[in-house]
C-alpha cells in the first residue's frame, strides 16, 4: 500500500484541483446563447435546423420562415461558430434523438479563412454541451488542437470577473436560464428570441460597422480544417438522409460594389466547389431586390441586419425553401 500513496496523492490533488476549477468556472462564466440552442435541439425536433455564423444568428426568423413554409424550424447559428463546431450541433441533436429532416447552412466566406483563435470564446459552444458521445468527439476533433489551459481551466479567461463572483453565483442559483437570458444577454440592441435568432435593433447613437470590418475573402486563404469540416458536414447529412442546402445571406449594395473583386472570387470558388460535390447554393446578394440592397437596416457592412429587415429577409428565404 505504501507504494501507492505517492500515485493516491496525485488523484487527490487532481480531484480537488478539477473542483476548485468547476467552482470558478461557476462563478466566473456567464450562461450564453449557445445553452439555449443546444437546449432547444436536445429536447425538441425540428424540420428544418439553421446553423452557421453571427449572419444566420441575425438575419433568420425561424417564425418568418415557418410562415412561407409550414415547417418547423430553429436557428442555431452563434457567433464564432466554425464548420467544425456547426458539424457537432447536428451530431448532438440526431445523438439525442431529434434528428432534423433538413439542415440549411449559412456560408460565410471568413470563416473558411479564419483561423480558430486561441482563446476562451473557442470553447464556448463545447462546454455548453450536455457530457455524451458527441461532445467527447467534438472534444477530439476541435478542442484538443487548442490550447490545452482554456480546455483545463476556462474560467482563466474570465478572471476580470471577480468582483462579480459572488453575485453570479446567487443570479445562476435562483434564477432560471430564461430569466437570465433576459437580464445579462439581451440589452437594447441584442434580444434572443424563443427560437434562436438574435435580433438586433438600430438604437439612436449607435455605432455601425464600416468596411473596415469586413474581411475579404481569397481562395488562397482557404484553411484545410474548414473545407474538411464543411464536406463532413455534407457527408453526414447525406449518410442520415438529411436534406443539405446552403446559402448566403445578403449585404448592402455598397459592400459588394466596393469588394467586387473577392465577391466574385468567392462566386467562382464557392459554385466551383459546391458543384463538383452536387451541393446547391443560393446567395441572396445575387437576387435582385431592392429592399435587401438598402443600407440603413443593416447594422454594419458586412451585412448583419436589424430585426425589420431580417423578417423581410426571412420571408423570401421561407418562399426559396418551399420550392426545395
Amino acid at each position: 500500500m505504501r507504494g501507492f500513496k505517492p500515485y493516491l496523492r496525485v488523484v487527490l490533488f487532481l480531484l480537488l484541483w478539477f473542483a476548485i476549477s468547476r467552482f470558478l468556472d461557476f462563478g466566473l462564466i456567464p450562461w450564453n446563447y449557445a445553452e439555449s440552442d443546444i437546449k432547444r435541439i436536445t429536447t425538441a425536433t425540428y424540420d428544418d435546423l439553421f446553423i452557421g455564423t453571427s449572419h444566420g444568428a441575425n438575419n433568420i426568423s425561424p417564425a418568418a420562415v415557418d410562415q412561407e413554409t409550414g415547417r418547423k424550424s430553429t436557428n442555431i447559428c452563434l457567433p464564432r461558430e466554425f464548420p467544425v463546431d456547426s458539424y457537432y450541433l447536428i451530431k448532438l441533436a440526431c445523438e439525442t434523438g431529434h434528428k432534423p429532416d433538413r439542415v440549411i447552412y449559412e456560408l460565410d466566406p471568413t470563416y473558411w479563412t479564419l483561423l480558430e483563435p486561441q482563446d476562451a470564446n473557442s470553447y464556448y459552444i463545447y462546454r455548453s454541451f450536455p457530457l455524451c458521445l458527441s461532445k467527447l468527439l467534438y472534444f477530439k476533433g476541435k478542442t484538443m488542437h487548442l490550447d490545452w489551459r482554456f480546455t483545463l481551466s476556462p474560467w482563466r479567461d474570465y478572471t476580470d470577473r471577480f468582483k462579480d463572483f459572488f453575485q453570479l453565483i446567487r443570479q445562476k442559483t435562483t434564477m432560471d436560464h430564461e430569466t437570465f437570458q433576459r437580464v445579462h444577454l439581451d440589452d437594447k440592441n441584442d434580444r434572443l428570441t424563443e427560437d434562436g435568432q438574435i435580433a438586433k435593433t438600430i438604437t439612436e447613437g449607435m455605432k455601425r460597422g464600416g468596411y473596415e470590418e469586413v474581411i475579404p475573402f481569397s481562395p488562397d486563404r482557404v484553411q484545410a480544417g474548414s473545407l474538411k469540416w464543411f464536406l463532413n458536414i455534407a457527408s453526414f447529412c447525406k449518410k442520415e438522409g438529411i436534406g443539405f442546402t446552403v446559402i448566403r445571406t445578403p449585404v448592402p449594395k455598397e459592400t459588394r460594389e466596393h469588394f467586387a473583386e473577392n465577391y466574385a472570387a468567392a462566386d467562382e470558388y464557392f459554385t466551383q466547389l459546391f458543384g463538383s460535390y452536387g451541393i446547391s447554393l443560393i446567395d441572396f446578394s445575387k437576387v435582385p431586390d431592392p429592399e435587401l440592397e438598402k443600407s440603413e437596416h443593416y447594422v454594419d457592412a458586412d451585412g448583419h441586419m436589424d430585426e425589420t429587415l431580417a423578417a423581410y429577409f426571412s420571408t423570401v428565404l421561407g418562399k426559396y425553401l418551399k420550392k426545395q
